[in-house]
């Protein structure tokens, strides 16, 4: 790894000379080449450089009727719609833009392919197949019918406001971001990301030397041509892979429900409970449209495969095709409303008003939030041109599981006047305050980097299964995460059963985010006099993280705590600081 690095370094201070140099004294002549992964756009129509520019216009609307009612003295009703026009962007240089459109959705597809799991009769993938790349305005159809309805309530239940009680709910619609869209400049045929080199698309030898003219000093703005050359391209530039917006796009939205009742236990403190719950519809990620389970289960390259293989047990010594749905196209970044959420919680609250010297307000949360894909580009595929960030691109719902799942949180705030020696200009007017805040953790994901279980082409997203005899709760080490959090002997690469598509293609059992990361304590406090005549503060910060999964304070643990004081007179100001390392227990 150290001599790859070094290589890599010497190769950038001698403008990718180095290896190539290498290569003619040992090899003679080009083996390795000095940019393993090179990348360069071009367009493909000119060999010039590509217009990067993009100008999106786009039109937006909404309005809002409100009807506020009270019904009567004790109830008040909160009434509304809302209609919200969120307009398909356009590009103000018309035609330079393409985005990939679905064909018809004709079966059986017509393909050569001698694979067992080709989908051949499906009409979601037959409109892949027949697909192609166009120049339509506006990108995907204009959605007119975003009404968001608005409702909600206020009761007092006695009349004398001692018990409240409150509800609404209300949809409300989510403009699409840029980053979704904006990606179409890289689709053809006025533009071509190309990757070469010994781990690129050409799988040969790229450098200053390897491939003449590419790369000089200093650069030239033509040079991109060179990738038309037949020499680094025999066959042309790489397949495409399209930035793919669904033509029948619809604006995402949301459904946020509450209810909650306020009771006055005392003259100066109230006690609210509420359930709240947010329902994400219709949302955005990003699918693998041009694959399949399975494709590349027994690739030809690999045979013959023997007895005791999986391709060989299932009759497949010669392997099968690994050819995609649409053979124009490589990985279809289809980007469309595959995805929902759902959170739900209870939240409760005891505020207590300043009297008597103290003032609190405690708060608790328990909730729940699950999802398919919390991040439209979180990929994880490692070593293919591919953004989908699922375990399955072809199934999300395989990926429902919790999202930033946080189970368990409460948070207190205080504020107390120290009640000795009130009356002493001196000694009294102390005060402390503070917030301690205390949660679990949140979930840990897991990938197997190494292997591709359900075949699909794309690595990086699948995951392992658990190791006999362990699960979410004991593969945790209970130590710190700065040295390991995670048992390894607790994971092992996931195996599919003869009887689940003959032993060659599955998904791991073990769920999404299965495992719940370390919790969280957190504590900051202070303790200062609030005399006229002289202010002193003394504040403490203390962190204590746990990697326990039963209980958020159960082991032993280090904190830092940094103590600052601040002294301050009518004649002159002096500050000192100071900080201590400390062991706190807990048990």
């Amino acid at each position: 790894m150290a001599r790859s690095l070094r290589g890599a370094f010497e190769d950038l201070l001698t403008d990718l000379t180095f290896t190539d140099q290498l290569d003619n004294l040992f090899f003679g002549g080009p083996a390795l080449g000095s940019c393993a992964l090179c990348s360069a756009s071009i367009n493909p129509a000119t060999g010039a450089l590509p217009l990067y520019y993009r100008g999106y216009r786009a039109n937006e609307f909404g309005a809002y009727v409100p009807d506020d009612r009270r019904v009567n003295a004790r109830l008040t009703l909160n009434l509304g719609v809302r209609w919200d026009y969120f307009g398909p962007p356009s590009n103000f240089q018309p035609n330079l833009d393409s985005n990939f459109y679905f064909g018809p959705a004709t079966t059986p597809i017509s393909t050569t392919s001698d694979n067992p799991f080709f989908p051949i009769n499906s009409p979601s993938s037959a409109r892949v197949a027949t697909g192609s790349f166009q120049n339509r305005h506006p990108i995907w159809n204009q959605d007119k019918n975003n009404f968001g309805p608005r409702v909600g309530f206020s009761w007092d239940t006695f009349g004398n406001q001692k018990m409240v009680v409150r509800g609404g709910f209300g949809v409300a619609y989510d403009r699409i971001y840029n980053n979704i869209f904006e990606n179409l400049r890289f689709n053809p045929p006025f533009f071509s990301d190309d990757n070469f080199g010994l781990f690129g698309a050409n799988n040969a030898p790229a450098g200053a030397l390897a491939t003449p003219g590419f790369y000089a000093i200093p650069s030239t703005a033509n040079q991109n041509g060179l990738l038309l050359d037949p020499t680094i391209f025999p066959g042309g530039l790489p397949k495409a892979s399209p930035r793919h917006m669904d033509q029948n796009l619809v604006t995402p939205y949301y459904e946020q429900m509450h209810f909650g009742i306020q009771y006055e236990l005392s003259k100066d403190m109230v006690l609210e409970t509420d359930y709240i719950g947010t329902l994400g519809r219709k949302l955005l990620g990003i699918l693998n449209a041009n694959t399949f389970d399975g494709r590349t289960a027994c690739l030809t390259s690999g045979a013959p495969y023997t007895a005791g293989t999986p391709c060989g047990n299932a009759g497949f010594v010669n392997g099968f095709s690994s050819r995609r749905i649409n053979t124009t196209i490589g990985s279809d970044n289809f980007r469309t409303n595959a995805f929902g959420s759902n959170y739900h919680g209870f939240q409760a609250s005891l505020r207590k008003r300043y009297s008597f010297g103290l003032q609190f307000n405690a708060n608790y949360t328990y909730s729940k939030t699950l999802d398919e894909l919390s991040d439209a580009f979180r990929a994880k595929a490692v070593g293919a041109f591919n953004a989908c960030a699922l375990a399955d691109c072809t199934n999300a719902h395989v990926n429902y599981g919790p999202a930033v799942d946080v189970r368990h949180r409460g948070v207190v705030s205080y504020n107390y006047d120290l009640p000795f020696a009130k009356g002493s200009r001196w000694l009294g007017g102390w005060q402390v305050n503070g917030v301690f805040s205390v949660q679990t953790g949140v979930p840990v994901p897991v990938y197997d980097l190494n292997n591709d279980l359900n075949a699909d082409g794309v690595q990086g997203a699948d995951r392992p299964q658990y190791a006999s005899g362990f699960n979410g709760t004991n593969v945790i080490t209970n130590r710190r995460p700065g040295i390991q959090f995670l048992k390894p002997a607790g994971y092992v690469t996931a195996s599919c059963p003869v009887s689940e598509n003959l032993g060659l293609w599955c998904n791991s059992p073990m769920h999404r985010n299965d495992v719940c990361g370390p919790h969280y304590a957190n504590l900051d406090w202070v303790l200062e006099n609030r005399s006229r005549s002289r202010r002193v503060r003394s504040s403490h910060f203390s962190r204590i993280s746990s990697t326990s999964s039963t209980t958020p304070i159960s082991i032993c643990r280090k904190a830092t705590l940094v103590t600052r004081m601040l002294l301050v007179s009518r004649s002159r100001l002096s500050a000192m600081t100071a900080s201590a390392t400390a062991t706190v227990l807990a048990n």
